[in-house]
């Protein structure tokens, strides 16, 4: 399974240089589409569904808290594990016999990585990360005046 996010916050500082502090901050726009990668569409049909008790959350809205410490800033996001189940269901029986896979997977990374970046406040700044074989993501920051 592979989750792509989008996420775009706002966020203000009070003052200048050194004595920049955290004003406010909340997430603007948010969106979450897991996707199936699966390199066997031959021999199992797979689909995703809602996992029994997973939470479904909207952030778009919600207050983000932070942190400057001189020209950075370090931005607390929410905690948040979404949660997918796939069904696999083998086409031909009587090769793979009658099991079906089922599997849950979870996004559990992503929101914790990001609360440990410092950013640098700088228009236009991008940060491009790679941790481990699985999560790649991309911070661009934009002054809006």
């Amino acid at each position: 399974m592979k989750f792509n996010w989008d996420l775009v916050a706002e966020f203000s500082t009070l003052g200048k240089g050194a004595s920049r502090s955290y004003y406010d901050g909340n997430i603007y726009s948010y969106n979450l589409d897991p996707g199936i990668i699966f390199q066997h569409n031959d021999l199992y049909r797979c689909t995703q569904e809602e996992c029994k008790g997973s939470p479904n959350k909207d952030f778009t809205g919600e207050r983000i808290n932070g942190n400057v410490s001189g020209n950075t800033v370090q931005l607390q996001w929410p905690n948040y594990a979404p949660l997918r189940c796939a069904v696999c269901v083998p086409l031909r029986i009587g090769k793979l016999g009658e099991k079906v896979y089922k599997r849950t997977f979870k996004s559990s990374e992503f929101l914790p990585s990001l609360c440990l970046e410092k950013i640098p406040l700088q228009h236009g700044k991008v940060i491009n990360r790679t941790k481990g074989d699985s999560l790649k993501y991309k911070i661009t920051l934009i002054k809006i005046q």
